[in-house]
């Protein structure tokens, strides 16, 4: 288990129950940051959701960017959806609004990503599999699945749950995935539900962004994700960095003891290459 691995089984055992703030909005601001860490593609599709994270809906028509209205810094609201939520009453709300920190925002945007980007991985290689069994049956059409028929709100997913499949009739054409990728600031274009979501609460707050202010808060906050995850990404690969580091020794790696590697990422012996004893062990702990 590498460093990273580690620390995100850690992750995976931290709960965080939000609370419920008497503007209605549902608080994660309470997040220990030293519990967020960025998703894992390789397994991803067989972890359970974050409890640190809000179930926002991925917004795959807008490049995953999921309407942000900034409060201050370190401190912005997030929009659930962009469809009316139903209650188990059959009764029509207005989606749930999130209040985040920054590194739960960039977290949960990473976690679209990384869901996508695994997901669509596994659609493409079912549907391959259904391809080549019709090249090999001589048939001319199979069933295949679509992409937009994955979840919306990510979690533990097998692509042979989607019932939901189409006839392909082009068995000659081979099933790739689709790109996945944030917005970028630099398209100078804004989605509609981002543009009146940061409109709205502007007003809720008293705000004075006219258009342009929108344009700019929208641009920040795609800005300020986009760094986030960066940093945290050079933070990952410092851990890991160190995990390596930690594990190498001028004599090589005879007689080292493993009793602190999955605790501290580290082997131990004594400076002169010998054995250590559990004594010495314990006064490194």
């Amino acid at each position: 288990m590498s460093d990273s691995d580690f620390r995100q089984a850690s992750s995976n055992t931290y709960k965080y129950i939000p609370s419920v703030g008497a503007d209605g909005f549902i608080d994660y601001t309470g997040v220990e940051p030293d519990k967020v860490y960025l998703a894992n593609r390789k397994t991803i599709l067989e972890e359970e959701y974050p409890s640190y994270l809000p179930p926002v809906h991925i917004r795959r028509n807008t490049n995953y960017d999921i309407p942000a209205y900034k409060v201050r810094d370190n401190v912005y609201l997030l929009r659930e959806s962009d469809e009316l939520r139903r209650d188990e009453n059959g009764k029509l709300h207005n989606p749930r609004i999130y209040k985040v920190s920054l590194d739960v925002y960039a977290a949960l945007v990473n976690y679209h990503l990384e869901f996508d980007r695994a997901a669509f991985v596994a659609v493409a290689k079912l549907n391959e599999e259904s391809r080549a069994k019709a090249l090999k049956e001589g048939i001319n059409e199979y069933p295949a699945i679509r992409e937009k028929d994955i979840p919306i709100i990510p979690g533990r997913f097998d692509a042979r749950s989607i019932s939901n499949t189409y006839t392909h009739r082009y068995p000659h054409i081979e099933h790739k995935p689709s790109r996945v990728s944030l917005k970028s600031t630099k398209s100078g274009r804004m989605g509609v539900e981002a543009f009146y979501f940061i409109q709205d609460m502007n007003n809720a707050y008293g705000g004075t962004l006219n258009r342009g202010g929108i344009f700019r808060m929208h641009r920040e906050c795609l800005d300020d994700v986009n760094q986030k995850i960066l940093d945290m990404e050079l933070q990952k690969a410092d851990w890991e960095s160190t995990w390596t580091k930690g594990r190498e020794t001028s004599y090589g790696d005879t007689n080292l003891d493993d009793s602190l590697l999955q605790t501290y990422g580290i082997r131990v012996k004594r400076q002169n290459g010998e054995n250590i004893s559990k004594k010495e062990i314990e006064e490194l702990k």
